[in-house]
């Protein structure tokens, strides 16, 4: 099975494509316990964590959906596809 890490993918790239995605990319901090966004929020934008774990929390359970680390993605497809987010994501 491919790898999932994003990280790991660049290496796949030109040297070019890695230079183009950090000239769109903004770098955003998020402390522990601090909501990156709620859930029911517009998805404009998507997130590539570099370090850390960030726990996705339903909007209508208790509980977390899932924990991603570095390389995951996350907020793509809703934000391709004009949804709303289903979950809020906290730093850890």
């Amino acid at each position: 099975m491919p790898s999932r890490d994003f990280f790991v993918f660049c290496t796949s790239l030109s040297p070019t494509e890695p230079r183009a995605v950090g000239t769109l990319s903004q770098v955003r901090h998020s402390g522990k316990g601090q909501t990156i966004y709620p859930a029911g929020d517009p998805a404009d934008d998507f997130f590539i964590i570099s370090r850390g774990i960030i726990p996705l929390v339903p909007a209508a359970a208790k509980g977390v959906a899932a924990y991603l680390k570095r390389g995951d993605i996350f907020v793509d497809l809703e934000g391709f596809t004009d949804r709303l987010r289903p979950n809020a994501a906290r730093g850890r």
